[in-house]
């Protein structure tokens, strides 16, 4: 009992400790320096890798723009065009066609579907 009691309280002064450590309270975004909406971010983009060297603070833009940088930069950028089948890369995820020709041509076959199920 006096053992859980001890481990109970070493985890509760490990954890007090990490929330000094990791706490937004008073911290500047590293990127732009504005104090709000300050958030953790980690680094390496690995939410296990806690190490007080992983962890930096962002404000709420700042985070998103790395988070979305780092997902575009670490996924295939290669689609399929839904209207002629071609491969070809574009930057925008919603990106449909490969040209505008394409989106065209399937933009009038969906309205024509459209047409003729009412």
């Amino acid at each position: 009992m006096a053992r859980d009691r001890q481990q109970s309280n070493a985890m509760s002064k490990g954890h007090l400790e990490a929330r000094r450590l990791y706490s937004t309270d008073g911290k500047l975004c590293e990127d732009c320096g504005t104090s709000e909406d300050i958030t953790r971010d980690h680094k390496d983009n690995n939410p296990d890798n806690n190490k007080q060297s992983n962890i930096q603070f962002l404000c709420r833009t700042c985070h998103g723009r790395k988070d979305a940088n780092y997902r575009w930069r670490n996924h295939d950028k290669t689609r399929q065009c839904q209207w002629c089948g071609n491969l070809f890369e574009h930057p925008r995820a919603a990106k449909r066609t490969c040209s505008t020709e394409c989106a065209r041509k399937l933009q009038w076959h969906v309205r024509k579907a459209r047409k003729a199920e009412v």
